[in-house]
C-alpha cells in the first residue's frame, strides 16, 4: 500500500507523465472521433458526453454542491465562457469536422494549440520571446500550412483548404485561450472547478443539439456508437482534462500547451493500427517541424507578467 501510494505521489507531481497521458488520451479522441462519424450526429456526440460527465461528476461530488455552486455565483462569466469556448465550442468543430478530414490531420492540427497560445501570451497577456522562440512558432506554423496543403504549401495562395481542416484551426484558437484563461482561474479544487466548466459545457451544447434535431439530422447510436461515446466521456473528456488543469497548475499554461504537440504523434499511430489509415512522407515531415519548432519555442521561458489571481473561494 504505502509503495502504492508513493508512485500515484511520483505520478501527481510529475508534468511530464501527467502530459504525456493527457495528449495520448486526447489523440485517442481524434482516432474516436472519426470512427464515430456517420455512426452518431456530431452535436449528439457534444452533449451526450458532457451530459455523462456532468452525470459522474454530479454523483461523486453530491456533498459538494456548495463548492461548485461558489464558483458560480463568484466568476459566472469566466466559468460560463472557458466551458463554451473550450469545452463545447472546441468539440462541435471537433466532430464537425470529422465528416471531412481524416484522424492523422485531426491529431496533426492541435499542433497548432500551443503556438496560438504563445501568440495569445504576446498579443494579449504582455508576455515576450526571443528570436529563437519566434523562429519555433514559425516553424510550426508551416507545419500546420503543410498539413492543410497535403503536403504542397507552394499551393496555399490558390487552393481551397479542406472544410474540415479550417474547422480544426478554429477549433484550436478556441482551446488556446481556454488554455490561457485557466491563468487566474478560481483557487478551487481542480474536481471543483472542473464540474463548474463541465456544467457550461453542457448547457451551451443544447442548443446546436436542437439546431441538429430541427434540421432532421439527428443520428442515434447503435451498440459501437454508445461504446466509443463511452470512451470519449470516460478518458479525453473527463480524465485527460483533469489531468490537463493539474499540469497547467505545476507547469504554467504556456509549457503544458506544448505538450499538445504529442497528439500527432500518438495520433498518427493509433490511427494506423486502428483504422488503418494512409500516412504520408509530409505527415512525418511535419512532425519533425512540429518537435524542432517547439524544442526551439522551449528555450528559455516565455516571459509573462504576473496573473491577476481570481479571488479564493
Amino acid at each position: 500500500m504505502a509503495f502504492s501510494s508513493r508512485l500515484v505521489a511520483r505520478f501527481w507531481h510529475s508534468p511530464r507523465l501527467i502530459l504525456g497521458l493527457a495528449t495520448l488520451m486526447w489523440a485517442g479522441n481524434g482516432v474516436a472521433g472519426r470512427a464515430i462519424a456517420g455512426q452518431m450526429s456530431p452535436m449528439l456526440v457534444v452533449t451526450g458526453r458532457w451530459l455523462m460527465v456532468f452525470a459522474i461528476l454530479a454523483v461523486m461530488l453530491r456533498h459538494r454542491w456548495r463548492e461548485v455552486a461558489a464558483v458560480w455565483r463568484t466568476h459566472p462569466w469566466r466559468v460560463a465562457l472557458m466551458g463554451s469556448i473550450g469545452f463545447t465550442g472546441f468539440n462541435v468543430l471537433f466532430y464537425a469536422a470529422a465528416y471531412y478530414t481524416s484522424a492523422v490531420n485531426m491529431n496533426l492540427l492541435q499542433t497548432a494549440i500551443p503556438i496560438f497560445v504563445v501568440i495569445g501570451s504576446v498579443a494579449f497577456m504582455g508576455g515576450s520571446i526571443t528570436i529563437v522562440q519566434a523562429l519555433g512558432v514559425l516553424l510550426t506554423v508551416f507545419a500546420t500550412i503543410l498539413v492543410t496543403t497535403a503536403g504542397h504549401p507552394e499551393n496555399i495562395v490558390s487552393m481551397h483548404f479542406n472544410t474540415g481542416d479550417l474547422m480544426l484551426l478554429l477549433a484550436c484558437t478556441f482551446y488556446a485561450g481556454y488554455t490561457l484563461a485557466l491563468r487566474g482561474r478560481p483557487r478551487v479544487d481542480d474536481l471543483i472547478f472542473f464540474t463548474a466548466l463541465a456544467m457550461a459545457a453542457m448547457v451551451s451544447s443544447l442548443p446546436f443539439l436542437a439546431l441538429e434535431g430541427w434540421r432532421g439530422e439527428i443520428v442515434w447510436p447503435h451498440a459501437e456508437g454508445l461504446a466509443i461515446l463511452g470512451y470519449i466521456t470516460i478518458f479525453p473528456s473527463l480524465v485527460s482534462q483533469l489531468l490537463y488543469l493539474r499540469g497547467v497548475d505545476l507547469i504554467g499554461a504556456n509549457r503544458a500547451g506544448v505538450y499538445s504537440n504529442l497528439v500527432p504523434i500518438f495520433g498518427a499511430l493509433l490511427a494506423l493500427v486502428l483504422l488503418r489509415e494512409p500516412f504520408h512522407i509530409y505527415h512525418i515531415e511535419a512532425v519533425v517541424l512540429c518537435l524542432v519548432g517547439i524544442g526551439l519555442t522551449e528555450r528559455g521561458k516565455i516571459r509573462m507578467p504576473a496573473p491577476r489571481e481570481a479571488v479564493s473561494l
